[in-house]
């Protein structure tokens, strides 16, 4: 539920404040959650870079939080997606961050996330065409994701392609609509 909820709203502070919260108490219910720890470390990589909380302290809990993942014995394949987040988001390094996160697509080529998250490098590179078709390849795996149509009208929207953009938001809205179990969370 506390995927389902971020991929929802994304990055915006209360959201992730009562994602974090759930992350939290499940992993008082069971601290050997590799799962949970993976999104805990997603959440403060966001924090952290978003700005809500660009602290050293932010950046330090989302590396524990990896590593609690990978003590726990996380899929390899989503430790490596989650290092190239802690790349580039924590670190900034883009060019690692893609080898990551290219590592990733080759072992997990249908992994919706993995394909998303190197659109994400492809995007902060200005390889906008690459994002794009990242990002379209991602939807067309995980069709009812509202995060990736938002990312898709970004990206849009940096192109300044107006009227392309607002269909990307249209179908945020959409699929955000169309699932029940979020609105009961909203």
């Amino acid at each position: 539920q506390a995927q389902r909820q971020h991929d929802e709203r994304g990055l915006v502070a209360d959201a992730m404040t009562e994602v974090e919260a759930r992350l939290h108490d499940a992993l008082r219910l069971d601290p050997r959650l590799a799962r949970a720890h993976l999104l805990l470390c997603e959440i403060h990589l966001a924090n952290y870079f978003v700005g809500y909380d660009p602290s050293a302290v932010r950046l330090r809990r989302a590396e524990s939080a990896l590593a609690a993942a990978e003590s726990l014995g996380a899929e390899a394949t989503e430790l490596m997606r989650m290092r190239g987040f802690f790349l580039y988001w924590g670190r900034r390094d883009n060019a690692a961050a893609a080898r990551a996160f290219e590592h990733a697509v080759r072992a997990m080529p249908n992994s919706a996330d993995a394909i998303y998250n190197l659109a994400l490098v492809h995007r902060r590179a200005g390889r906008w065409r690459r994002a794009l078709a990242g990002f379209a390849r991602a939807q067309e795996l995980d069709g009812r994701n509202p995060r990736i149509a938002r990312e898709t009208g970004d990206t849009l929207e940096m192109m300044r392609d107006y009227p392309a953009a607002l269909k990307g938001f249209r179908v945020q809205q959409v699929l955000s609509a169309a699932d029940t179990a979020l609105q009961s969370l909203v």
